[in-house]
């Protein structure tokens, strides 16, 4: 969703919701905040009812009626959002009534975005959060028990609901998942029956079965391989998943993915996309869009790819963690026959990717120095 005269100019429902006293940081822009904090419908309509202004906006570029326009957008969106969510939630807390939710704090959070999904509200995305993981003793008990232990079955249990929920009331597909975190934990007990704060952790991605591809991804953690601050060593740049997200969900091109971090990532292909296009970009060689010679090489190589369509191309290498090694190509292709050299230096396993349009062609390969 493109909004270029944002803030001014607003789309019909809130782009995020927190449910949440304050907005936060993932929801603040340069442009202000991409989103609302509740945690009451009814509380917030009264909040914002009543305030859009009489008077019309200002006209002109000066500082004053810039200032004014901002906060008469403001007050105006205030009130608009807050009916909306008050009969999104109206509409919705009746057609999920009976469905179980446990009392714990996030299954109310995920119950009250149920309401408002199932009530035809049109925001792309939720945040809550869960509280009290960030601790360092009597975190987990030899009998399964623990404040850790309670905190993830906590979890496991909102999710659980939320998703059955999700299927009897029929928007299961629409609706994906994730769960983040600031900080990991170390492998070693610190004297008190807890961890203390590390590096890697682990993500989970949940939803549909049709759009999410389930099961554990890359190696299971070798918790006795610490790094020289006794960290476990991470597999996955955190940006890979944020990649995943980004393109799968929100259809952002890889352009736009790298204008967000600053280089490339390639995803894990843990999601598929809802809806595909049958347009293809490149033609397949004995069914293959890309392929990359000599395999394995000792770090000269080629890769070549046929255009059937026109496009912007973007061709690069990754490493097997989804970061970018080389960038081969950015710019527009006409239809042809490709080849296009590269050189690495470290000997591994490489994902060699070409980006046109939405669509992403990838194929393997390995260096031995």
């Amino acid at each position: 969703m493109k909004l270029p005269n944002f803030p001014l100019e607003i789309p019909e429902h809130p782009l995020s919701i927190a449910i949440d006293g304050t907005v936060p940081l993932l929801f603040k822009s340069d442009k202000g905040h991409m989103g609302i904090a509740l945690t009451d419908p009814d509380e917030f309509y009264e909040l914002g009812k009543g305030l859009t202004p009489i008077d019309p906006m200002l006209t002109g570029s000066d500082y004053y009626t810039e200032e004014y326009n901002f906060v008469h957008a403001i007050a105006r969106q205030s009130e608009i959002y807050s009916t909306a969510v008050k009969n999104a939630y109206d509409t919705g807390k009746n057609i999920i009534a009976g469905n179980v939710y446990s009392p714990n704090t996030l299954s109310q959070k995920l119950k009250l975005v149920s309401s408002l999904i199932a009530g035809g509200l049109k925001t792309k995305v939720y945040y809550m959060k869960i509280s009290n993981f960030d601790s360092h003793a009597q975190q987990a008990n030899a009998d399964f028990s623990g404040q850790h232990f309670t905190l993830l079955n906590d979890v496991a249990r909102a999710i659980t609901e939320f998703m059955e929920d999700a299927a009897l009331t029929g928007f299961s597909e629409r609706v994906t998942g994730m769960t983040i975190s600031e900080f990991g934990r170390r492998t070693y007990e610190n004297g008190s029956r807890g961890t203390d704060h590390g590096a890697a952790s682990m993500q989970f991605i949940w939803g549909n079965d049709s759009y999410v591809n389930g099961g554990y991804w890359n190696n299971r953690p070798n918790l006795s391989d610490l790094d020289i601050n006794g960290n476990v060593k991470y597999q996955t740049d955190y940006r890979v998943i944020y990649t995943e997200m980004l393109e799968k969900r929100f259809d952002a091109t890889t352009d736009e993915i790298t204008q967000v971090f600053g280089e490339s990532f390639l995803p894990l292909n843990i999601l598929e996309k809802r809806t595909s296009s049958v347009e293809e970009y490149l033609k397949p060689r004995n069914g293959e869009f890309v392929r990359s010679f000599p395999n394995p090489s000792q770090g000269s190589g080629v890769v070549s790819f046929d255009m059937y369509n026109p496009g912007r191309a973007i061709v690069n290498i990754y490493n097997v963690n989804g970061k970018e090694e080389l960038t081969l190509h950015s710019g527009y292709l006409q239809p042809g026959y490709y080849e296009m050299p590269y050189r690495l230096n470290k000997s591994g396993t490489y994902i060699c990717c070409v980006s046109v349009g939405k669509k992403r062609y990838n194929t393997k390969f390995v260096v031995i120095k």
